[in-house]
Order: structure tokens, then sequence, then C-alpha cells
């Protein structure tokens, strides 16, 4: 019997990565946060076409990658992850982009059929050919800002197609599949000192093709945007809003929930304010603050929850102190 890996085990599809949550991004003043990307930050990309390029607490790994590409799963460099690997003699590639693309492997482009290598036998469903399981290895060797030290730090991959492993300096960090949606894990305990080399191997078919079987080109690779973000560890980590509009349709309650995360050992107090700019204004006026306590968590994440109300036709801004 053939060895099972996880990329087409169905009862695999994530490991140690952080669950959906709206992307944000961390900003040390307003100014920074409601300017548009017009030129790069002190570690975003050159050209500043990325969000949040103004952030200080965003790396762009956009860019040039080392690449390694192997017709099968078999063939690929299994040692290549660790440390000191000479990859000196891989290829470059773009990222993001698709390999297909670049110049590797055979693009296919099918309206109502899987690729030769998805088995479509009901009796051996999820099957992938591992004669044909082509895999593309990446690396990239990057500094962290000095300025990081003591705060949270994740990778963001915008989207990588189809499954894919992660390591960071020659330690296995984690395993997503889902080449539609984000992909975010914390690195922070896998980093030491300022230079870090991060790997990824990216499978191009997973049990998880067989979802994705409808009129479209079947391409592979890391295609979305992918960078470091770092937050203190006390940060907000989701927000949900929903807005209800009144029975003559000329104002709305907001319902903003927030969710923020305590990652240290120990309980301190922040304070969340909430701004809301309507295009052309920003108006601030401030609502009485509530007290609530989050009790830390560094080993599971750590909620709190509140609720605010705006009309839709003004700015606001709510503050709610919060122990955590």
């Amino acid at each position: 019997m053939r060895d099972r890996y996880r990329w087409e085990d169905p009862a695999v599809f994530a490991i140690a990565k952080e669950r959906s949550h709206a992307i944000l991004l961390p900003y040390d003043t307003i100014d920074q946060a409601l300017s548009p990307a017009l030129s790069g930050g002190p570690h975003a990309d050159p050209l500043g076409q990325e969000p949040g390029a103004r952030s200080p607490w965003k790396l762009s790994l956009n860019g040039s990658w080392h690449f390694s590409y192997s017709p099968t799963y078999a063939q690929r460099e299994k040692e290549f992850y660790r440390q000191g690997y000479d990859c000196s003699r891989w290829d470059q590639i773009r990222v993001p982009g698709i390999w297909e693309l670049a110049g590797y492997g055979t693009p296919y482009y099918l309206a109502f059929d899987y690729p030769p290598a998805i088995s479509k036998n009901r009796w051996k469903i999820p099957s992938i050919d591992h004669r044909d399981t082509p895999t593309g290895l990446y690396r990239k060797d990057l500094s962290i800002p000095e300025s990081w030290k003591g705060r949270r730090v994740y990778i963001h991959f915008g989207a990588v197609k189809s499954a894919m492993t992660l390591w960071v300096n020659g330690a296995e960090v984690g395993y997503s599949q889902g080449s539609m949606t984000p992909a975010e894990f914390d690195i922070t305990g896998y980093l030491h000192g300022s230079e870090t080399t991060i790997s990824v191997e990216v499978c191009r078919y997973s049990d998880g093709t067989y979802l994705e079987d409808q009129d479209m080109w079947f391409f592979s690779g890391i295609y979305r945007e992918v960078y470091l973000y770092s937050e203190p560890p006390c940060h907000i980590r989701d927000i949900h809003a929903v807005s209800i509009l009144d029975e003559g349709f000329t104002s709305a309650a907001l319902s903003i929930e927030v969710l923020v995360r305590n990652s240290s050992s120990e309980q301190v107090t922040r304070t969340l304010e909430l701004l809301i700019t309507p295009e052309g204004q920003r108006t601030r006026s401030p609502s009485p603050a509530a007290a609530a306590a989050l009790q830390p968590g560094p080993k599971l994440p750590q909620y709190s929850k509140g609720l605010r109300r705006a009309p839709h036709s003004g700015a606001q801004r709510t503050r709610h102190s919060t122990g955590c």
C-alpha cells in the first residue's frame, strides 16, 4: 500500500493555522491608517502598491524567491527547509505568481472535468496519481526589524494553490489547504535573532482539488501577496460590523463586535476606541468609557466583545476600556 500524505487525507486541511478573521493591519497613528499607500513605508514594497504600505508593522515578502520545481512529490528536495541548505543553484521566481506561467509544468483549462491526476473512480476518491504530483519549493531569507522585538509576528499568505507546508528557520510551523482563502500563522516562537529563513512547500493537487471542479484554469503557486506583520501582545484580532436600517431607510443602527487577543502572561489595561470616518469627513464624537476584564491567555486566544451604535449619516468614535 502506498504512502498516504496529508494533502490527500480529507481529515487534514489545517495544522497550527490561525482561524479566519477580518484582514487588519496595525498603525502607529490615525493619519497613517487613513493615508493611501502613495509610497512605500519603511518595510513595505518599494513601489508602494500594497494596502498597508505606510504601516511600520508590515514587512512585504513579495518579490523574488528561490524556487525549485519537481514533476512529482517524490522527486522534491526533501531536506530543502533545513538551516544552511544550499539553494544557490535554484531558479528565481516572482511572488505572487503562478508557476505554470513562469514555464514550470502544464496549465490546464477545463470546463467540466478534473486534471488527469485526479481520480474519478467513485471507489478511490479521493485519490491523486503520485506519478503526476507537481511540487514547488520556495525559500526566502529576510531580516526582522529590530523594532519588532517583544511583539507577536504573523505571516500572511493571501492564497496558495493547492496545499502548503510552512517552515521557519528549519522548524515546521504548520500546514494549510483552501486555495482561494488566506492562510496565517503565528511565527513568533520560531524567530531567533533578526535573520530569518522562510521555506514553503506547495503541492499542485490535494484532496481539496475535488472541490474546485468548474470552468477555470488549474494553476499553482503562491499567487497572492505574502507579508509579515507585527502586533503587540494585546491586540485587536477580529472585528465584525452589522448595520440595520430603520423602517424609513434614513438611518441605521451599527453594531460592531471587536475581538481582542491577549497573548501575554499577565493582565493589563488598554483602551479600545472606534473612529468612523464617512468619505470626506473625519469627525470624532467620544462616548463614555466602559470597563471590562480580559484574562491573559498565552496559549489560547482570549477575546472581549463590545456593542456600538452610530447614526448612518454622522461620524462617531466610541471608547471602550478593557483589561487585557
